[in-house]
């Protein structure tokens, strides 16, 4: 019982991380700068670091909300059925 709990406590940490990392990716100003550095030397790269920072931070939002909400949904279920 106790090992369930720590996973779970380890998911709902996993969420919050995820959700600061997407934070921390979308206010970042150096890789702002470097994204509009990069824009105007090699437009080819910049379109690059752009699709693959948008596809990091989409992974990171919707893990990090996804996470909770299921692992909430699940709690609820187990409480209702009494397991």
């Amino acid at each position: 019982m106790k090992n369930k709990r720590l996973k779970i406590i380890g998911f709902y940490v996993l969420s919050a991380l995820m959700l600061f990392a997407f934070w921390l990716l979308d206010n970042s100003e150096k890789l702002t700068n470097f994204l509009e550095k990069t824009d105007r030397v090699m437009t080819n790269w910049a379109m690059g670091f752009y699709a693959i920072i948008g596809i990091v931070k989409l992974v990171l939002i919707t893990a990090g909300l996804a996470i909770p909400v299921i692992l909430t949904i699940m709690i609820i279920i187990n409480k209702k059925n009494g397991l």
